[in-house]
């Protein structure tokens, strides 16, 4: 799992591994999550942190998707990236 946090009311979380990430973004009381339009929205169980969690398979996103979200939230200070799809949570 990487935390980035500006503060406390801005911070990205991304977890898992072996090219399949969960991206999140907390800015106060607005939350996304980094997903992928393409892909369904059943149920797959994934293992993030160490840990079986069972995740939409659009919310699973690919190493390059991942870099970018973390990329553009770390360059422009927390926000997260408006050329990538956002679900809010």
């Amino acid at each position: 799992m990487l935390g980035l946090e500006v503060d406390e009311e801005r911070q990205m979380y991304i977890g898992g591994g072996d090219g399949r990430y969960v991206v999140s973004i907390y800015l106060g009381d607005r939350n996304k999550v980094l997903c992928d339009p393409t892909k369904s929205e059943d149920g797959s169980e994934w293992v993030v942190c160490g840990q079986g969690s069972s995740y939409p398979s659009s919310l699973v996103v690919d190493e390059q998707s991942a870099r970018q979200a973390m990329l553009h939230f770390f360059d422009t200070g927390g926000l997260w990236d408006p050329t990538l799809f956002w679900d809010e949570m």
